[in-house]
């Protein structure tokens, strides 16, 4: 579900994982995985990048799991999705309840049991305000109260005041976090978690209790996000070590307690040995690296690349190669604060610049479809009205004319008077230094010069300093990918305007009252045609608006080693699932 933090890294899209020379394979059964960057942190809740999410969802298990091939809600923690019930009395009648009962034999490392107790406190991690888990407060932002069956440590409810289209979901991939191993201090026990959950109580709480700034800090300690002997969760891994650029090597448990369950729950089936993570950035060393068989699995391959792969008689002997759909846009945002910006006629005219067509068969080699809107072609709440922009060079001229930028002094670039200040219509894109990316901007860059608008390729060295860097807010055009889950699309993350800080997926500082308000509504409505024609607003809004110019959806591109049976592709990210790679006999 969270992929959009988790994928906020989704520059996959326009780059290469690549791998340096690997060592000798931990064991025969070890999977040897190809990420682009190092994970920021291995911290449930406050990690922001889906380098992290890969790893982290093997060391750490939610309430229930989804099956990457059918896509359908099955066991994980919990024995069962929850049993709903609406309220009928008190503060919260007209809200809804959600029983969940946790698997009898479920143990942490130490050999205790996992109970509702760890459940709640995981749920006061997310409320907490010291806590830097924005992206997840807005999900669980209906929660209201909890309470623990008295006959059964194991047994649940949660308390929603209102209905929220992804409720199911939130409960379904919350991490479960050990209460007694992250704040073994105690810090959060005697803290409700209704108090937590009201926001004039929690901000009360969170101006007044020491205790949540003490324990928001330790929970960010380094040492929970990268000491193996810290690191603790009730997966089938533990992080056995993490040499930063070098690799990070999770290690499967010795008499784990879901083994037993193996049969009966399927993500409890976990077979390699071994998942090490290899985070290299060199396109030539992570193709020789292919080449010479040291790799098991690479995805996000620059589509170029992937192509030529697959006519070396030497590479297709070793390796399968795959290409499933995935649910991933890439798109070039753009800064709506900024004063060259503000005027969505130039963002339009902006958008009139790049050649759609040109990236989705050349730069994708028809490996991808363009998109308009986040809800990708696929949705059946995509809005199939809305055509995507062309490349036109002279309406991007008008469009500029008509916002006040003209070539008053007729030096070749458009201008106009900001603040009492003649302004220049030049702009820097930030791409990542390698990738197809840099394609597009280049090509961008090109045509935009016929318009009289100057465009600036800033080249960041990898994703983490790209995302640092958008923190700031002090960007005007940046290329970047999107992902998501399955389930309903919210935009609540990426377009309520109470994420345009620096913490918020919010980049493009889109929104006001009138689209908050839209999105609201959206994500609380019951009514099936009332959420059909919300989204269609919201579409329409977006594409009038222009906060983004969206380029493709675009489907993976993955190499499997043939040492293991023929991998199951799947529509969630990254496509591959690490823990069913099965060594051939």
């Amino acid at each position: 579900m969270f992929k959009k933090i988790c994928f906020a890294g989704l520059l996959l899209t326009l780059s290469l994982f690549s791998c340096r020379q690997d060592d000798k394979r931990l064991s025969e059964n070890a999977v040897t995985v190809c990420i682009a960057d190092d994970p920021d942190r291995l911290t449930p809740f406050i990690s922001t990048s889906g380098y992290a999410t890969q790893v982290v969802r093997q060391i750490f298990q939610t309430l229930l799991s989804v099956n990457p091939q059918t896509l359908a809600t099955e066991p994980c923690l919990a024995k069962a999705p929850p049993t709903i019930a609406t309220i009928d009395t008190g503060k919260l009648k007209g809200g809804i309840a959600y029983t969940f009962e946790l698997q009898d034999a479920a143990r942490w490392d130490d050999g205790t049991p996992i109970t509702a107790a760890d459940v709640a406190f995981s749920l006061k991690i997310i409320l907490n305000p010291k806590v830097g888990a924005k992206v997840w407060r807005g999900y669980f932002e209906p929660v209201r109260d909890f309470s623990i069956d008295v006959t059964n440590n194991k047994k649940f409810t949660i308390y929603v005041y209102h209905f929220y289209m992804k409720m199911e979901e939130a409960f379904r991939d919350l991490y479960v976090v050990q209460a007694a191993h992250y704040d073994p201090q105690g810090l959060m026990k005697n803290i409700a978690l209704r108090d937590l959950a009201d926001p004039a109580e929690g901000q009360k709480l969170a101006d007044s209790s020491p205790d949540l700034q003490t324990f928001a800090t330790q929970y960010a300690d380094t040492k929970f996000a990268r000491e193996p002997a810290f690191v603790k969760g009730s997966g089938a891994y533990e992080l056995d070590n993490w040499e930063t650029g070098q690799r990070l090597v999770l290690k499967k448990k010795t008499n784990w307690w879901g083994s037993a369950l193996a049969a009966q729950i399927p993500v409890f089936n976990v077979l390699p040995d071994a998942i090490i993570f290899r985070p290299f950035k060199d396109n030539a060393a992570a193709i020789s690296e292919l080449k010479n068989g040291n790799l098991d699995v690479m995805n996000g391959i620059r589509s170029d690349l992937f192509v030529d792969l697959q006519k070396n008689d030497s590479v297709t002997k070793s390796y399968n190669f795959m290409t499933p759909s995935t649910m991933t846009y890439a798109y070039i945002g753009l800064n709506t604060h900024s004063p060259k910006l503000n005027d969505k006629r130039v963002r339009r005219a902006l958008a009139h610049l790049v050649d759609v067509d040109f990236v989705t068969k050349n730069v994708f080699k028809g490996m991808a479809t363009p998109v308009v809107s986040p809800l990708l072609p696929t949705s059946p709440y995509a809005d199939r009205n809305l055509k995507v922009l062309k490349i036109d060079l002279d309406e991007a001229k008008n469009l500029l004319t008509a916002a006040g930028w003209t070539d008053s002094n007729q030096n070749g670039t458009v201008d106009k008077k900001i603040g009492g200040q003649t302004t220049e219509l030049n702009l820097q894109i930030w791409i990542l230094s390698k990738g197809a990316g840099k394609d597009v901007a280049l090509m961008m860059q090109e045509n935009a010069k016929k318009v009289g608008v100057g465009i600036e390729l800033v080249a960041k060295a990898d994703l983490n300093a790209l995302r640092n860097d958008l923190k700031k807010r002090d960007f005007e055009l940046y290329q970047m990918g999107s992902s998501f889950d399955t389930g309903l699309f919210d935009p609540f993350q990426d377009w309520h305007s109470s994420n345009d800080t620096p913490d918020g997926s919010n980049r493009t500082g889109f929104g006001d009252a009138a689209s908050d308000k839209l999105i609201d509504e959206l994500r609380s409505t019951r009514s099936e045609d009332r959420r059909k024609m919300l989204y269609q607003q919201f579409q329409q809004t977006l594409y009038d608006e222009q906060p983004c110019i969206f380029l493709v959806n675009q489907k993976e591109r993955i190499a499997v080693h043939r040492r293991f049976d023929q991998a199951l592709p799947t529509l969630l990210t990254p496509g591959y699932t690490e823990q069913f790679f099965l060594l051939k006999k």
